[in-house]
């Protein structure tokens, strides 16, 4: 098979028809592969290993005085207004992430460094993002019901 990624592989899955191949990289490029001509089919990105995302923000306005401004806090004088955000940010480390085909192969489920898993009818190429509540990490495994009803993952 051709150079699949630049960057370090962390999941591999084929269909159930073996078909189609798809791979996951720390950098986040997630790729479906036809095994046959060994040519890229799906391209999209996930959240990469090691990332940083942000996972709140606001925009806040304060008032603000310049500490060389003489005038400050006397009668009469102004302060300026300013905008600050105000943002956390989550760096997300380790080995996460998988990639995994329902069993009829209609669905790619891709569990992201980031607490979610996306789900890509390869069909329709509708994408579904399904958030995983806190205190969950970035998903590590990924495994479908037999009938491909259920899909389970970390909690």
């Amino acid at each position: 098979m051709a150079r699949p990624h630049s960057a370090t592989l962390v999941s591999v899955g084929f269909s159930p028809d073996a078909q189609a191949m798809a791979t996951l990289a720390d950098d986040g490029e997630v790729r479906v592969w036809d095994v046959a001509s060994q040519q890229v089919t799906t391209n999209f990105p996930s959240v990469p290993v090691g990332g940083v995302v942000e996972r709140f923000s606001a925009a806040a306005k304060v008032r603000a005085t310049p500490a060389a401004d003489a005038t400050a806090g006397l009668p009469g004088s102004e302060s300026k207004q300013t905008r600050t955000r105000f943002t956390t940010t989550t760096l997300y480390t380790g080995h996460y992430g998988c990639v995994l085909f329902s069993p009829d192969g209609r669905l790619l489920a891709v569990g992201e460094a980031k607490p979610q898993i996306r789900l890509l009818d390869r069909a329709t190429g509708k994408e579904t993002v399904i958030p995983v509540p806190p205190p969950a990490d970035g998903i590590t495994a990924l495994a479908f019901s037999p009938d491909g009803q259920t899909l389970a993952g970390p909690r």
